[in-house]
């Protein structure tokens, strides 16, 4: 072991990482320690990437007979999302968020990549707010809709109306629930 790791040092200062990879892999299946378990794999969220993307005429929406979104296109602008979904008669789902929040993390992991969800047949625009910043911001968003914790979902029905509130971390079923609620509401 003592030699591998002098060769690694030596290797690696000229640029062989890649060879004391494979050097460390090697040694490792010759000793045997194959029989160990496979080590966990941790995924390292890019900080580069933005955390929302403004809608994209370009994304497929399932009500109109295109395949079922990959992603959900989030509108990061209140007033062009309210616009938006009157323009095109649809439901305004508004759903405040923080970085800090672990309901928040779950329910961008769980729910909001759900395939039932990004299929949902009901026109929607869907308004993130972000409230990772404790300012004076979001104090006023909070206020504004009302959340008493984060995350906190909104849907609104086409004429602005809130159709259902979910407080707090809530499954895709849950969301599922309140927008079918809602789009029969609004069919009526």
């Amino acid at each position: 072991m003592q030699s591998l790791r002098s060769a690694a040092r030596a290797i690696s200062g000229r640029g062989g990482c890649a060879i004391v990879v494979a050097a460390i892999a090697s040694f490792g299946c010759a000793s045997g320690a194959s029989s160990l378990p496979p080590a966990p794999v941790v995924a390292i969220a890019d900080d580069r990437e933005p955390r929302s993307r403004p809608a994209n005429d370009g994304d497929a929406i399932a009500h109109r007979g295109k395949p079922a979104r990959s992603t959900f296109a989030w509108e990061t602008d209140e007033r062009r999302a309210r616009a938006r979904a009157r323009r095109e008669g649809a439901l305004l789902v508004v759903y405040l968020s923080a970085a800090w929040s672990a309901g928040s993390l779950a329910m961008e992991r769980e729910v909001w990549s759900d395939p039932r969800i990004l299929r949902h047949t009901a026109p929607l625009v869907a308004l993130r707010i972000d409230l990772t910043d404790d300012g004076p911001d979001a104090e006023l968003w909070v206020d504004r809709y009302g959340a008493r914790a984060v995350p906190t979902t909104l849907v609104l029905d086409a004429a602005g109306r809130e159709a259902a509130r979910l407080e707090g971390q809530v499954s895709a079923d849950e969301v599922l629930r309140a927008l079918e609620k809602a789009a029969d509401d609004d069919e009526r």
